[in-house]
């Protein structure tokens, strides 16, 4: 959705109070982006130490975005 007097926008799907608040003309914020890419999974049939790894890592990149 596009607000064309003021060019706000909204993409995806957003809550009722999101789009409510654009109909009104506030400025939305953008949605938060991930900060980069989560840790590549363990290929089948790795160890239980790089399965470890994995989470320890995954875990860390889930709690900073």
């Amino acid at each position: 959705l596009i607000d064309p007097e003021t060019g706000n926008d909204i993409c995806g799907f957003r809550e009722k109070d999101i789009i409510q608040k654009l109909a009104d003309g506030e400025v939305i914020p953008a949605p938060p982006r991930p900060t980069g890419p989560p840790p590549k999974p363990p290929f089948h049939g790795a160890s239980e130490e790089d399965v470890n790894k994995w989470k320890e890592d995954y875990n860390k990149w889930l709690e900073n975005n």
